[in-house]
């Protein structure tokens, strides 16, 4: 007997998962209209923290000296979802690392706040480029001016992280075919490989140059190529594979403006030797 009424049981149960269904069908097509009215909504508010955070960035921009400090933060922190918010992040850390002295713990702090609201952020690629470069250069100041031991050791600590959110950030932006395909984007990619110590992943990001989709014009790929060849030759000891490159770049010069292809042509004769 039970084995008779188990299909019973099993059509019986297949109803009611197809009534569910439709309830839940017919739920959301009386649910249509609030959802359709809530986007709406949404839309709206943003639109409206789009146009305080812009009238608020301008404001901001006209402060100086700590003011202007104030304002930036408190915009960023506020209104992060916006463009004239991230826009706020990115001077705000600028402006941080551009004191008198600079604050480039606070700023690589910002820095690090920002990337955890929006990590593939133009905006903090952006500065966090400036920032690493900031320290580097810091680190290399010579003279009176130059470091003690103890700034010192603090700023190494600081340039790492700040490259590491620079190759963080990056890497995310990479997830997306836009960027993949710009060269300017390639060419920070590799820099900010090259920054953090990874020179054979600088070379890797640089070469995507030759593979982008339209082709590069041929100045960019040019410079590009000699960028490689120059880290091949003194950084990777790859000789061979550096005046390959120099040869392909050589070629493309027949497609330069006159002026250009004279400056590089006398490059790349030093350093072919013919």
């Amino acid at each position: 007997m039970q084995s008779r009424r188990a299909p019973l049981v099993l059509v019986f149960s297949g109803w009611l998962l197809v009534g569910a269904m439709m309830a839940v069908g017919c739920g959301d097509d009386a649910d249509a209209p609030a959802a359709a009215e809530t986007r709406k909504e949404d839309a709206a508010r943003h639109a409206r923290r789009e146009k305080e955070a812009e009238v608020r960035f301008r404001r901001a921009l006209a402060e100086a000296g700590a003011g202007r400090l104030e304002e930036l933060g408190e915009l960023a922190h506020v209104y992060w979802d916006t463009e004239s918010g991230s826009a706020a992040w990115k001077e705000l850390i600028l402006a941080l690392m551009r004191r008198t002295p600079a604050r480039y713990a606070e700023a690589l702090r910002e820095l690090e706040t920002f990337r955890g609201h929006a990590p593939a952020s133009a905006e903090a690629a952006f500065a966090a480029q400036a920032l690493t470069q900031a320290i580097y250069g810091r680190l290399r100041t010579e003279g009176e001016a130059a470091p003690g031991a103890e700034e010192r050791a603090e700023l190494e600590k600081l340039e790492g992280r700040a490259a590491r959110q620079w190759v963080e950030t990056v890497e995310a932006m990479a997830e997306d075919p836009r960027w993949r395909n710009d060269y300017t984007f390639c060419r920070a990619r590799g820099e900010a490989y090259f920054y953090s110590g990874d020179l054979e992943a600088t070379e890797k990001a640089w070469a995507a140059v030759e593979s982008l989709e339209p082709a590069a014009q041929a100045g960019p790929r040019v410079d590009t190529l000699i960028a490689r060849a120059t880290l091949l030759e003194e950084r990777l000891q790859q000789p061979e594979r550096a005046r390959e490159l120099l040869v392909r770049a050589r070629d493309l010069l027949q497609y330069l403006d006159p002026t250009a292809r004279e400056v590089y042509a006398g490059y790349l004769s030093e350093h072919l030797g013919d």
